[in-house]
């Protein structure tokens, strides 16, 4: 229990309350999705790390590498799961290595620093204290995290101690960049928000790319932002908290294989828009009136009438010069399961395109009273969430 009083201390007065992680699933506590990395993944990279957090859950010495995937790809398995699931923090990274077998197929060979009961102590309390920062909106639930982390973690190094992973950050309340790094991938994942670990170089006052450094970058309500926790510890401040890619393009240069996500700005396609509705009917589901987000991706109504059905509606609006997409939306209703619309209509410039509830999810709604919500995703990115209560 050391370690969760740790955690503890580290952000005292955090709430332990509201949505709980995801229920494990495979060996990992928390949608993989929520890594904004291996969400880019290839299929044979994608089935290598899900083979590799397999293994390491249950502290076997190997795992066979996908044919097809070269040495290099292999090796930045190794890297992702040190980086982007630190919370493997039985793994040594810089012992295991990447093997070849006489067939000529490769293998990882894996080592690792203690015990794994010491790691499965480890992902219970950090399932536990992560908790308390679920439940919210994009935003909030990041900057809180962002905040905890910011405040209580100190740079610096611990004399005889040459590891900067998330689990020792946290033992030790001090750490360098890769720690702090770590440390908010992994409470984002188990609080449930899309975010990643993100390594490059950063600018210095020369004007030279020749700081190595690690940061984050995490989806927050369909856009992606940048987050430097490590900078606003020092500076004691929140400046590098939520930054457009646009603002910090001439301060970081991510190393190649993070590309893919530092060059995103937005779920959506360039062009598209959204707000959502809760369409007001009566009992024979026949159109009332609407109620509209406007501009805010979480909305919640209280108090609505008895005797009317609601029914949650997104609606993509096109503003740009050509036809959009809308492949990929999916929701989550009252905590279920995701859905995702099978449509491959496109939306015309000036046009919009509305997803409703129809069947048996829109007839659990009929008349039900009590608190719902739905969360409206694209590509697995959560876009928004409109939350009412009939009483």
């Amino acid at each position: 229990m050391l370690l969760f009083f740790i955690l503890a201390a580290l952000c005292a007065g955090i709430a332990l309350s509201g949505r709980g992680a995801r229920a494990e699933t495979d060996g990992r506590p928390y949608d993989p999705c929520l890594s904004l990395v291996y969400s880019r993944l290839t299929g044979p990279s994608r089935e290598l790390c899900d083979r590799l957090y397999g293994a390491l859950r249950r502290g076997e010495g190997g795992v066979d590498v996908p044919g097809g995937l070269k040495r290099e790809e292999a090796e930045w398995a190794l890297d992702f799961a040190w980086n982007e699931a630190p919370e493997l923090c039985a793994f040594e990274r810089w012992k295991s290595s990447v093997g070849a077998l006489p067939d000529g197929s490769l293998r990882l060979n894996l080592v690792y620093r203690f015990p794994i009961a010491e790691q499965e102590r480890f992902i219970k309390e950090v399932t536990h204290f992560a908790a308390g920062f679920s439940g919210r909106g994009d935003a909030e639930g990041v900057r809180a995290i962002h905040d905890c982390v910011a405040r209580r973690l100190r740079f610096g190094r611990v004399p005889g101690d040459n590891e900067f992973d998330a689990y020792t950050a946290l033992k030790n309340n001090v750490t360098v960049c890769n720690g702090y790094a770590q440390t908010m991938a992994m409470l984002c994942h188990f609080a449930g928000y899309a975010c990643s670990y993100v390594a490059g170089y950063a600018k210095n006052s020369s004007g030279v790319y020749d700081i190595w450094h690690a940061w984050n970058i995490a989806c927050l309500d369909g856009r992606f932002v940048w987050i430097d926790a490590t900078w606003d510890s020092c500076e004691a401040s929140s400046h590098w908290f939520g930054r457009e890619r646009a603002q910090v393009a001439d301060v970081y240069r991510p190393n190649a294989e993070y590309l893919p996500i530092a060059r995103m700005d937005s779920v959506l396609p360039e062009g598209l828009t959204f707000t959502m509705h809760l369409d007001v009917n009566d009992e024979n589901r026949g159109f009332v009136r609407g109620v509209a987000s406007g501009n805010s991706a979480n909305v919640r109504r209280d108090g609505l009438k008895q005797g009317e059905y609601y029914s949650p509606a997104l609606v993509l609006w096109n503003n740009g010069r050509v036809e959009a997409s809308t492949a990929g939306i999916q929701y989550r209703l009252d905590g279920g399961e995701r859905m995702c619309f099978q449509t491959g209509a496109a939306i015309a410039p000036g046009s919009n395109a509305a997803y409703r509830l129809y069947g048996s999810f829109a007839d659990s709604l009929k008349g039900a009273q009590g608190a719902h919500e739905i969360i409206w995703y694209r590509d697995g990115f959560r876009l928004g969430s409109f939350a009412w209560s009939l009483t």
